[in-house]
């Protein structure tokens, strides 16, 4: 079992490289997924080679860069939940990171991961010094997410694979009644 890590990434790798590193050591099955918005801007992509360098000197494995149109919300879900399942989730435990860089990326990455009925962990870091690292654990997560029913989360899927869809339209390939 591994740890899956999603984090947002802007102008600046600390975040990033500080929830790396504080929790526990990384391991080989681990893997490092960061995300940024499109277009990519020359200050994020130093940062992302700073992280990449930080990491291999770390012996952290070398993360991914992973791209979104974070200005179009379904976009962005679709390229969230294909790059998390190219990589595998099922005996994975996955942390999503936020922090100061670019927080619209965090909640994508959680709303992906509640589509996909897949338990997260929440590591937060402030941008200063003057707070605490808050850890939201999986557990958590779970009894939110008991919240939504199965057909309710299947409906969430289809309206993000579907932009637009109508209430009708969802009904009709649900074979239930539009009410």
């Amino acid at each position: 079992m591994g740890t899956i890590y999603l984090l947002p990434i802007g102008f600046h790798e600390n975040i990033p490289y500080r929830i790396l590193t504080s929790r526990r050591r990384t391991t080989i099955n681990d893997k490092v997924m960061i995300y940024t918005c499109e277009p990519l801007a020359k200050g994020v992509e130093i940062a992302f080679e700073k992280l990449k360098a930080q990491c291999l000197a770390s012996n952290i494995p070398e993360p991914s860069l992973i791209k979104l149109p974070c200005t179009e919300p379904y976009e962005s879900l679709k390229v969230v939940i294909r790059s998390i399942n190219e990589v595998g989730v099922e005996n994975n435990r996955v942390v999503i990171g936020v922090g100061a860089d670019l927080r619209i990326i965090s909640h994508y990455l959680a709303i992906a991961l509640q589509i996909m009925n897949k338990p997260y962990i929440i590591h937060y870091i402030p941008e200063s010094g003057m707070a605490e690292e808050v850890i939201i654990d999986e557990e958590f997560i779970k009894i939110i997410m008991e919240g939504l029913t199965r057909q309710e989360r299947n409906i969430l899927e289809i309206i993000v694979e579907n932009p637009g869809i109508t209430t009708k339209e969802i009904a009709l390939i649900l074979d239930k009644k539009e009410k």
